[in-house]
């Protein structure tokens, strides 16, 4: 009874188009809802889910990807971005367990094989500290509960973490190069690993993550993001 006498209130609304929804357990609209389409494989690299017109694109041939595949949710536009910074800059928690949702859907829809282990990208104890959590790692939790399989922190972000947004591709890579490194303990190796992150932009953090954990001689890594 208390929280429908909150809801008339103080009605929430749409996170993306602000319109009131009937329920405060709704995130978007069901207008913003139908919005909500995943990202089709066909026009991407099958290895890092970079946009290209067939096969592999000129990166991957050239250089090789650490990755077996990478696979993303939603395009970073729309309901799908207003839902995602709600999350990151909203303090909008319960948010993880939504975009993890999504992110499962999707995993199993493109047939990814089930991991060994989830790993999240991490983020440097003072952002961490400043926003009060990780997303990254409510969103792996989550992915986690719902594929059953182990989450584990496995990496750790140096000290120094500036915002790539509005940077270039190749500052975005000499910016990641070096900026992670392992915690103590973690196995890894002949074991199947699932980095999850937010979102993708150049996909420098994850190449920069699977670097490290290539160290550990994992039998395969593959990459969830909700956004790209």
């Amino acid at each position: 009874m208390f929280k429908a006498v909150l809801n008339v209130v103080f009605p929430t609304s749409c996170l993306h188009c602000e319109e009131v929804l009937a329920s405060p357990r709704e995130r978007l609209c069901a207008h913003c809802l139908e919005q909500m389409t995943l990202v089709e494989p066909e026009g991407r690299c099958r290895r890092c889910f970079a946009e290209m017109d067939e096969g592999r694109c000129a990166r991957c041939i050239e250089r090789g990807s650490p990755f077996k595949r990478v696979v993303a949710a939603f395009e970073y536009d729309g309901p799908a971005a207003s839902l995602m910074r709600a999350l990151k800059f909203g303090k909008r928690e319960e948010l993880a367990k939504d975009l993890a949702s999504w992110m499962v859907v999707q995993f199993l829809r493109l047939d990814l094989p089930l991991p060994d282990l989830i790993v999240p990208v991490p983020q440097s104890w003072v952002r961490r500290l400043a926003r009060g959590y990780s997303q990254s790692l409510l969103i792996a939790k989550e992915v986690g509960a719902l594929l059953e399989r182990p989450v584990e922190e496995l990496l750790r972000k140096r000290i120094g973490d500036f915002p790539q947004t509005g940077l270039s591709k190749k500052a975005r890579e000499k910016l990641s190069s070096n900026a992670f490194q392992w915690k103590r303990g973690g196995q890894i190796s002949d074991k199947s690993v699932l980095l999850v992150d937010d979102v993708m932009t150049t996909g420098a953090t994850l190449r920069a993550c699977a670097r490290v954990l290539e160290e550990g001689f994992p039998s395969a890594l593959y990459a969830l993001t909700f956004c790209v």
